[in-house]
């Protein structure tokens, strides 16, 4: 994401506020108390950051990522999570896409 424009990341962004709202008022609709953030930089570094800020009890995961190929490259968001984390970390196995 480092390489994209501004115009770039403004796009991701609405989309992924999209997504998030719609996902929120799914859960809210089951009856849970919900509400998204969205932040830029290290994904694991960030949800370690946001579970202290917000002394969430429970980190949940999916499996799979955004971008498979990064993570090998990179190392893993989950398993850097799960390894540094200080709350306990769920991982959900996602269906096959």
């Amino acid at each position: 994401m480092k390489h994209r424009t501004q115009e770039q990341l403004s796009a991701f962004d609405r989309e992924d506020q999209s997504r998030l709202e719609m996902r929120c008022q799914e859960l809210s609709e089951l009856g849970f108390k919900v509400r998204w953030l969205l932040r830029h930089g290290n994904p694991a570094q960030q949800t370690m950051q946001v579970a202290d800020e917000q002394r969430v009890g429970l980190i949940v995961m999916g499996s799979q990522g955004r971008s498979a190929i990064q993570e090998l490259v990179t190392g893993s968001t989950m398993e850097n999570v799960i390894r540094l984390a200080k709350q306990p970390v769920l991982v959900i196995r996602l269906p096959n896409r």
